[in-house]
């Protein structure tokens, strides 16, 4: 259904830029389905499918389509293609990270290439390359790019620059500089 159809509609979905934007209101809870993101906040719900072009995300749910830029402020990634913008907080599940910030939270699966990782916990997923600042490697495949400090807890190694930083063994860390 078109945004200017429905009824109730909050009124930061009201003042958004979008196009071709395909939504429901459900329980009270924006579900987005397919359109074009332009510019705006998103302030919760759920996004199905569509591509966002720049805008600030302020929680809610994102279930797949295509991100290209802006700001993300917390809540869960569930798949989708990831193409710059800035990511603060939120829990990352499964999808394909193409270059950006990342600036905390948890990610549990999915291909991270180029972009620079400031801190949080990565659980399991490879990593094809970037700048990792600081945070905790649980666990994963680390290809290539630059680690620069933090922890790497378990996972493999296949290159890459190590510049500094904790990697434990089964019985203690051990801190590695070059």
């Amino acid at each position: 259904m078109k945004i200017e159809e429905l009824e109730n509609a909050p009124k930061w979905l009201l003042e958004a830029d979008t196009k071709n934007a395909n939504v429901e209101i459900i329980d009270g809870r924006v579900h987005w389905y397919d359109g074009e993101w332009h510019d705006g906040h998103w302030c919760g719900g759920t996004w199905c499918d569509g591509v966002w072009l720049e805008g600030t995300w302020r929680g809610g749910t994102w279930c797949g389509g295509t991100w290209h830029n802006g700001t993300w402020w917390g809540g869960p990634w569930r798949n989708g293609v990831w193409l710059e913008g800035t990511w603060n907080n939120g829990t990352w599940w499964e999808g394909i990270w193409n270059n950006g910030t990342w600036r905390g939270g948890a990610w549990y699966n999915g291909s991270w290439r180029d972009g620079i990782w400031r801190g949080g916990d990565w659980h399991d997923g490879t990593w094809f390359d970037g700048i990792w600042h600081y945070g905790i490697w649980h666990n994963g495949e680390w290809i290539d790019g630059r680690w620069c400090r933090g922890y790497l807890k378990s996972g493999a190694w296949e290159g890459g620059e190590w510049k500094g930083g904790f990697r434990f063994t089964e019985t203690a860390p051990t801190h590695y500089r070059h």
